[in-house]
């Protein structure tokens, strides 16, 4: 960790899109000053030119054993030589974000390390509300610890009293809204969200997480699966169950079908240059409701 005294001296921030390689050669040979070691960051590694990928690699051979350099990016070429010799090197980790069925995991270790205990349906509560978003949720988590104050237990109550009125939640009332068929509330939500500038992409892979829900709910209560056999298999808390099989008993298998196929559609839709993300959103909204 770099001394916040020398900071100024001893840490550099660079962008691939804006610098040379050069200059991070030159800085990563720079002795630190005042401190055994010195930091290197260097943001959207993905867009660095060839050219500068060519003096780095010259700098991999022999790097500065003072210098601390790191190179952070979003699908990185792999097959490019420079990241090939850094893979070699054990130096490529890749950070995805966590799957649903980890997040309860991740919450409790969070909670556990403030020094409280939650409550298992309230970890999936905090799970459901927020999602991967492993900075909004800590984010969440911070603020549910400071809510609780001195008490050692987190419970149901505090999730829905701190995090119930976030943007995340209001995405998962329009899932409910269209899940329930009810275009008014559907609409009401949608045009919401769309005016807190919500992302586009961000609503359609929370409605295809919905609908991918009800549809293997639908399938297993078609086969006269017990409710409890239902939640197990289909990861879905208690807590959550009754209204997700309310709303699962609102379309056919077929229909369903249906709305992936628009699904898909809409995905290809709003990815183009010329889609209208208000617009496709609403007709889809309206038709899922059946209106």
């Amino acid at each position: 960790m770099v001394s916040a005294d020398f900071r100024d001296f001893n840490f550099n921030i660079f962008y691939g899109n804006e610098c040379k390689g050069e200059e991070i050669f030159s800085a990563a040979q720079t002795l630190p000053m005042f401190a055994n070691r010195r930091a290197i960051l260097v943001k959207k590694s993905q867009d660095l030119s060839a050219a500068a990928l060519d003096v780095l690699l010259t700098y991999l051979q022999n790097p500065s054993p003072t210098t601390c350099l790191i190179f952070q990016g979003e699908k990185i070429d792999q097959r490019k030589k420079f990241f090939v010799e850094i893979k070699k090197s054990d130096g490529l980790v890749e950070f995805k974000r966590p799957y649903e069925n980890q997040l309860g995991a991740f919450i409790r270790e969070e909670i556990k390390a403030c020094g409280k205990r939650i409550d298992p349906a309230a970890a999936d509560l905090l799970a459901y509300m927020v999602g991967n978003n492993l900075q909004e949720l800590a984010s969440q988590i911070e603020k549910v610890v400071t809510y609780c104050g001195g008490r050692d237990s987190i419970l149901m109550d505090d999730i829905k009293a701190v995090v119930s009125d976030t943007k995340v939640d209001t995405v998962f009332e329009l899932a409910d809204a269209v899940g329930e068929k009810d275009p008014t509330k559907a609409m009401r939500t949608l045009y919401t969200i769309l005016r807190d500038g919500e992302a586009p992409l961000m609503l359609l892979a929370m409605l295809a997480r919905h609908f991918r829900q009800l549809w293997r709910v639908r399938e297993l209560m078609d086969r006269r699966v017990s409710s409890a056999e239902i939640g197990k298999s289909a990861g879905i808390n208690p807590y959550f169950l009754k209204k997700v099989m309310d709303q699962a008993r609102n379309y056919r298998t077929a229909e369903l079908k249906v709305i992936f196929e628009r699904l898909l559609e809409l995905d290809s839709a709003l990815k183009t240059s010329g889609g209208k993300p208000a617009a496709l959103l609403e007709r889809f909204t309206m038709e899922v409701c059946g209106k």
